[in-house]
């Protein structure tokens, strides 16, 4: 099981949008490792979503994927959701 700690005022529209993409991430694993760390900006209204990865390859091939995903997601909704970048690779 996957914990989310989500630090974000939002609207309903956001947070159902946000679980639409933390589902898809769930499919990724075992891609990544740990829990995901969810936050909203400030500044933009993005959404970050954080999340530590077993190496470089899985890294690139979950950002591939849910890069689609906050694509369908922005147009579906206005509300983008995006891997946070510089995510730390997870050290055994």
């Amino acid at each position: 099981m996957t914990y989310v700690r989500v630090s974000l005022a939002s609207t309903t529209q956001a947070v159902v949008a946000l679980g639409k993409f933390l589902e898809e991430l769930e499919k990724q694993r075992p891609r990544y490792l740990g829990d995901i760390r969810v936050a909203r900006s400030v500044d933009d209204g993005i959404i970050y979503v954080e999340a530590e990865y077993s190496d470089e390859e899985a890294s690139m091939l979950v950002n591939e994927r849910m890069a689609e995903i906050s694509t369908n997601i922005l147009i579906d909704t206005g509300i983008y959701i995006v891997l946070a970048p510089g995510v730390k690779e997870h050290t055994a």
